[in-house]
């Protein structure tokens, strides 16, 4: 009898990783195509999609070293993403990278942004940054909700 119930035992637990690693492999593809959604929102112009991406409140460290940023409402973010396009900014970035690490509702997500930012008045800006996300899960939905972005010194090494 004992050993009928450690293989049910054994059974049951294996049964259970097997759920949890399928719901994060889901959780970590609805979280990469969020992060692939965002950068394409902003290499499109798509204010809303931008804003819609960000939690209300969201927070930002960005790569220039200013202090952290904090959003507003989602009217004020799509406002302020609306200026930047309006003002003649584009951008052509992309992820290199990303390692996705998932704690419930929550996830970290690390890597790179590289590419160039276009502003309405001067040269082309090449961009390497070291990007950190942390993301929550609300009503099916994965949301930033921080973001700290620094200059890539690749000559630093590891």
């Amino acid at each position: 009898m004992t050993r009928l119930l450690t293989v049910f035992s054994i059974c049951i637990g294996l049964i259970a990783l097997t759920i949890v690693v399928v719901t994060a492999a889901g959780d970590e593809e609805d979280i990469l195509a969020a992060m692939n959604a965002h950068l394409d929102a902003i290499n499109t112009e798509a204010s809303a999609a931008i804003a819609r991406h960000h939690l209300p409140g969201h927070s930002e460290f960005s790569a220039n070293g200013r202090l952290l940023g904090v959003s507003g409402s989602f009217e004020t973010q799509l406002a302020r993403n609306k200026a930047i396009f309006e003002s003649g900014s584009t951008f052509d970035w992309h992820h290199k990278d990303l390692n996705i690490q998932i704690f419930g509702n929550t996830a970290v997500v690390t890597g790179y942004v590289a590419g160039t930012t276009h502003p309405p008045h001067g040269d082309p800006i090449p961009v390497h940054n070291r990007r950190t996300t942390v993301l929550i899960k609300q009503q099916g939905e994965w949301k930033e909700i921080h973001v700290h972005n620094s200059p890539l010194n690749e000559e630093a090494g590891q």
